[in-house]
């Protein structure tokens, strides 16, 4: 079962995972800042974490300006999310 290019299911789908990566920028922005977000204990590379869930959001945005056929967009937000994939990994 495929679902059609113009199914309207690809967009809200698209939209959730839009606004969860959101969130976990924002949570991930707030325990990087000191908020006890996910616990009280010290969060493990929290700059990385912040970087890596950067990328995912700019993916999940990506994703949206890709269904709407906006490849230079697109192809920009994935190029510059590679580059927050790339500060995740070496931040400390």
């Amino acid at each position: 079962m495929a679902w059609r290019y113009d199914d309207p299911r690809w967009v809200r789908l698209d939209q959730s995972f839009v606004l969860l990566t959101s969130a976990l920028f924002v949570a991930s922005v707030l325990s990087w800042r000191g908020v006890p977000v996910f616990g009280s204990e010290p969060p493990f590379r929290p700059l990385g974490s912040v970087f890596l869930s950067g990328a995912m959001l700019l993916q999940a945005v990506g994703a949206i300006f890709s269904r709407r056929r906006l490849y230079v967009v697109s192809y920009s937000l994935l190029v510059i999310s590679m580059v927050c994939l790339w500060f995740s990994a070496t931040a400390r």
